[in-house]
């Protein structure tokens, strides 16, 4: 029988180790790397809009994904919380809809809606 080297074992400890390392960092820098793209297809919204007919899909997915990892303990913690509930509902249906409405009224979605013209 064959066996392997230890040098083997230790790279597929480091590589288990980077991995997880990255993985938190990602994780992690979410807000920042969210913050980021929004800056930027604030700015150059043109980027993102062949990439538009793919929104649904993947909020579908992603929403399947995050529904998928919970457990029934989840709902009935969740349950016990109304006032939280409702607050998070209205929240949901007024601070959410006003800041979508406040960026998408500025100049970059006035250069999409109605591209200024050279004369």
């Amino acid at each position: 029988a064959q066996t392997q080297p230890r040098g083997g074992c230790q790279n597929a400890a480091l590589n288990r180790r980077s991995d997880h390392v990255l993985s938190r960092s990602l994780t992690q820098g979410f807000p920042l790397w969210a913050l980021l793209l929004a800056a930027v297809a604030y700015q150059w919204p043109q980027l993102f809009q062949a990439g538009g007919a793919a929104i649904v899909p993947l909020l579908m997915l992603v929403m399947f994904g995050m529904g998928a990892t919970l457990a029934p303990a989840d709902f009935k913690a969740v349950a016990g919380r109304g006032r939280l509930v409702a607050l998070g509902l209205a929240l949901q249906y007024t601070v959410m809809p006003a800041a979508a409405w406040v960026p998408s009224t500025g100049r970059a979605a006035r250069r999409v809606v109605r591209p200024e013209t050279t004369k």
